[in-house]
């Protein structure tokens, strides 16, 4: 399978795979002198056009069961995608659109941490939040990074030993001191 332009490659994507895909505006020509070929089985094929999508700007985003949107990727954060849960990764598409996971943390304690610490690994419009409380992360982002990310949680989300619960919570603690010190000295030295 061949094509020329992101137009192009959708109408053959759609053709191969049986499934629709509806745009919200038209979409921009890819450059002519780039033409891109799918080959493979569906799955292969599958994943090459995600890809191709991704390197033009574009996401798909599951609408029903054989339907899907084409959407600009930077309005991703707009639109509600396709939810999966961390406990079970095997059933995360390893391709390219956006899908969010929830993930419930060992270590409710670094929840703040963990998901500061996971942004540089997040692609240019994935989103990462904390519910502190329940010491749930949710992020949005794309598979094939999804499992990236599911491993690095893993290898961070361990539970203290009662000493470095302690000691987190004395730092934390003496942490937002310091905080509550600095705006106090900033507005003061404004005044």
């Amino acid at each position: 399978m061949n094509c020329r332009n992101v137009e192009d490659c959708l109408t053959e994507y759609s053709k191969v795979s049986g499934l629709k895909h509806v745009t919200y505006n038209n979409l921009k020509k890819a450059r002519e002198d780039k033409p891109f070929s799918f080959e493979g089985d569906l799955k292969d094929i599958e994943e090459a056009f995600t890809f191709y999508l991704h390197q033009n700007g574009y996401t798909r985003v599951k609408a029903q069961s054989k339907s899907f949107f084409i959407v600009p990727s930077r309005d991703i954060r707009y639109i509600p995608t396709t939810l999966y849960s961390g406990e079970s990764p095997a059933e995360i598409p390893k391709n390219y659109d956006y899908i969010t996971v929830s993930i419930e943390l060992k270590n409710k304690l670094l929840g703040t941490q963990i998901t500061r610490n996971l942004r540089p690994f997040m692609s240019r419009y994935g989103r990462i939040i904390i519910n502190e409380g329940p010491g749930i992360i949710t992020f949005q982002e794309i598979g094939v990074n999804v499992h990236r990310v599911l491993k690095l949680v893993e290898k961070i989300d361990k539970p203290f030993s009662e000493k470095e619960k302690k000691e987190f919570l004395k730092k934390k603690k003496h942490d937002e001191q310091m905080q509550i010190k600095r705006l106090k000295y900033s507005k003061h030295k404004k005044s």
